[in-house]
């Protein structure tokens, strides 16, 4: 049976303060950014952006129900940071991930997976440890995986506010540059028909 092309694919961001868009206005944020370039792009997508600054796994975990309420095709899951910040073991967070995971691919929706990690200054925060619950996460749910979501932007002055952490526009805008071309390729995947 062919896709509906004409309807717009539905695409939820489950994430923290960095889905969220900290300390810029709400069409700065990288998934509003997104989806203007996913349309401008001739992708017809309706995003929803279900980050809230602070959420660990446990907190995104409890809201899940909202998310999957929208009825989402596409779920991007960017959360984890929050708990290398608090301590939080990884065997914990990844509870937490394979359970979100579980529903979300129950729903039959294309999964992407987001890891972040802060500035080695920031601390010991079990990077490797979170570094591998990501890529093994990915492997168990047959996820597309963007490795680290800060990648060349956090720690430059440029991109960020001064904790070095959170992205200012040009940030987002470089982060959008970057997942663009997963999203559209999971997007254009999941128009075809099966």
């Amino acid at each position: 049976m062919q896709p509906n092309v004409s309807m717009p694919l539905a695409i939820a961001f489950l994430g923290d303060s960095l889905t969220q868009g900290w300390g810029q206005l709400p069409h700065e944020a990288f998934p509003a950014r997104l989806q203007a370039m996913l349309n401008q792009a001739g992708e017809t997508v309706r995003v929803s952006n279900f980050g809230i600054s602070g959420d660990t796994t446990a907190d995104a975990l409890s809201r899940l129900p909202l998310v999957l309420a929208s009825k989402p095709d596409i779920v991007v899951v960017a959360l984890g940071i929050n708990d290398a910040y608090q301590g939080i073991a990884v065997e914990v967070a990844t509870a937490n991930l394979v359970e979100i995971c579980t529903h979300v691919v129950d729903t039959h929706a294309n999964l992407i997976l987001v890891g972040a990690f802060a500035p080695l200054n920031h601390g010991n925060m079990q990077r490797e440890a979170y570094r591998t619950m990501y890529s093994q996460l990915a492997e168990q749910f047959n996820a597309v995986l963007m490795p680290d979501i800060l990648e060349s932007v956090a720690g430059n002055p440029d991109l960020t506010h001064p904790d070095g952490v959170h992205p200012n526009a040009l940030g987002y805008e470089r982060i959008a540059l970057r997942f663009f071309p997963l999203v559209s390729d999971v997007a254009s995947k999941r128009r075809k028909p099966t």
